[in-house]
């Protein structure tokens, strides 16, 4: 037989190439990898902008690149604390989940902090450096170790890397340069008659926190009755008050906030739908495209775009509530770590009912009765019990500043609600009616029967 090199079989792969390590590895499909993907949501959140702002596009530009820039920093502080915390609890944080959860740790932590500090009229420029570098500070040697393993890692490699079904999350870039917009517009000016009204950000949202600002501590202010309601997220646009000097300062910061909660709420579905944490397996790619589509859905839903342009606080607490949610779903089943799962879970109920009054029914109670039914269903509840007590001691110490505040300034914990049975503190009987008319629906959809059909 004659010798010689073997003659080698057509293929359709496309031909290795020599890496700098010279490793050979496949020609990678750029089209189809995280660097193109990244390439084309920027784009895509571009031209949004300019058809959007037009020939003011630049401005936007500028606004998202400082104040957005200052809110990304603000988010990095606070994941990097949050981690600190959850990681001392001995639970692992992998994937999107386990970023959005330590987030929102650190962002309700920061919250808790500037409520102490500004009720001991301590709340500065200096306290707030203080609370923003606790994370970092924290996390130094974990953040060390980060930096030598980056070293390396070739960056080139990675973004050259196929980025799969997540290319499905490329419908949230119109979203996001929606928001993008809406938020560097001037508080006031994007609002019309419905919502956003400007009412609930000129009178509440933004006003009470400038109000505080001007008196240097948190008070309760007898001209306006919204600085009684719990503030977690009204505290950190006290504190970006605070950082840059003002609330005219502020105030585009305090707009990127809700862009910031709105897209770690996303990413907290997209983490709960993938499952991170979970065992590798041959269904991973349909997860994450489940998961991608599902982060998308949650984006376009018209209410998360407006939420993410406008100072409210509903946005912290979608994000606080979506989190609670996916945690109590890893509960079941979990069995020897059912109990962590629970505290984190009840660790975001409390944030969110440092958020709203209305997440005491609508989170901390409606969540808990669900697990209550699941143990119940599964006839588990002598595993669950521990897990359920808990969810509830955590979510009611993490909620209770608020309403320790409220009981010590007006003796009604959740003034300005419940005002004829537990006390109606500075208001008259006038004052009493005038809110329960204005909180109450109109009388013709006041029976049952009205409210379904308006439902």
């Amino acid at each position: 037989m004659r010798k010689g090199t073997p003659t080698m079989a057509r293929s359709n792969s496309k031909p290795a190439r020599r890496d700098p390590l010279g490793v050979d590895r496949p020609r990678a499909n750029l089209a189809a990898s995280r660097g193109a993907f990244a390439a084309v949501f920027a784009l895509i959140v571009v031209l949004v902008i300019v058809m959007y702002a037009q020939e003011r596009w630049l401005a936007v530009v500028s606004v998202a690149l400082f104040d957005g820039g200052l809110v990304v920093a603000w988010v990095v502080s606070a994941w990097l604390l949050g981690a600190a915390i959850v990681r001392g609890i001995g639970l692992p944080l992998r994937g999107a989940l386990g970023f959005a959860t330590a987030a929102a740790t650190g962002m309700g932590a920061m919250s808790l902090a500037a409520l102490g500090l500004g009720l001991a009229g301590t709340l500065n420029r200096w306290s707030v450096l203080a609370i923003l570098l606790a994370g970092p500070a924290l996390t130094a040697r974990w953040g060390l170790g980060i930096l030598r393993t980056a070293r390396t890692i070739q960056v080139g490699r990675w973004l050259a890397g196929s980025a799969g079904w997540r290319w499905l999350l490329i419908g949230a870039a119109p979203m996001v340069g929606m928001m993008m917009v809406g938020a560097s517009i001037t508080p006031g000016l994007l609002w019309k008659p419905e919502d956003p009204h400007p009412y609930d950000a000129l009178e509440y949202h933004l006003q009470v926190p400038r109000e505080w600002f001007d008196a240097g501590r948190i008070t309760g202010l007898h001209n306006n009755v919204f600085s009684y309601f719990p503030s977690g997220v009204e505290m950190h646009f006290l504190m970006a008050m605070h950082l840059r000097g003002g609330p005219w300062a502020a105030m585009y910061a305090c707009q990127f906030f809700s862009i910031a909660w709105v897209l770690l709420m996303a990413a907290a579905v997209y983490g709960a739908v993938r499952r991170d944490g979970d065992a590798e397996d041959g269904s991973t790619a349909a997860r994450t495209a489940v998961a991608s589509a599902a982060a998308v859905v949650v984006l376009a839903a018209p209410w998360s775009v407006m939420l993410g342009s406008v100072a409210y606080a509903e946005g912290g607490l979608a994000l606080y509530t979506g989190l609670a949610a996916a945690w109590m779903l890893r509960a079941v089943g979990r069995g020897e770590t059912r109990g962590r799962a629970m505290l984190v879970a009840g660790a975001m109920v409390g944030f969110a009912c440092g958020v709203k009054y209305t997440a005491v029914p609508m989170v901390l109670l409606a969540l808990g009765i669900t697990a209550v039914v699941v143990a119940l269903a599964t006839r588990r509840l002598r595993e669950w019990w521990k897990g359920l007590l808990v969810y509830s001691v955590v979510a009611v110490a993490v909620a209770s500043p608020w309403y320790v505040r409220n009981a010590v300034w007006t003796r009604n914990p959740v003034f300005p609600l419940a005002m004829n049975t537990l006390g109606r503190a500075h208001f008259d009987e006038v004052q009493v009616e005038r809110f329960r008319i204005a909180h109450s629906p109109p009388p013709a959809e006041r029976p049952l029967g009205a409210r379904l059909l308006r439902a």
